[in-house]
């Protein structure tokens, strides 16, 4: 049995990414036959749908806080690391395709995807002094 964490919905396709969290193996699910069914949800009192997962491959760790930028780029949280990965789904899932783009010692908990390409790491603690002496629980850490 697969035990899921994550799951996130491409922006661009109709994929859905699902990862296991004890095994880190990330799965697809292809949504464009589940958008086109015809059913009434008055009439439905239980609906059953079943389609396949294909498997991807796996991940560098357990995966927390996954996402997906308006790109298409795969971001996500290596809580073991307190690292945050990025991995372009064009390419193979294999280790030499990730880019580790943050790193601290302080526990990660949430990715936010903003404007122009950006990318803002949430800490549990505060991680940064601003240039005006203020603490900060959120850090930009990327941008195309």
């Amino acid at each position: 049995p697969l035990s899921f964490s994550e799951m996130i919905i491409t922006p661009q396709k109709d994929l859905m990414y699902i990862s296991d969290t004890t095994t880190g193996n990330l799965y697809s699910l292809n949504l464009t036959p589940i958008r086109y069914l015809n059913f009434s949800i008055v009439e439905s009192k239980k609906l059953s749908i079943r389609s396949p997962l294909t498997f991807i491959g796996t991940l560098l760790g357990s995966p927390k806080a996954m996402t997906i930028n308006p790109s298409g780029i795969m971001l996500y949280i290596l809580p073991k690391f307190s690292a945050v990965v990025m991995w372009d789904p064009r390419t193979p899932l294999t280790a030499e395709w990730h880019e580790i783009i943050y790193q601290t010692s302080d526990d990660l908990t949430q990715l936010l995807c903003g404007q122009k390409g950006s990318v803002y790491v949430v800490a549990e603690n505060v991680v940064r002094v601003t240039r005006d002496g203020r603490w900060k629980h959120a850090v930009k850490i990327h941008m195309e």
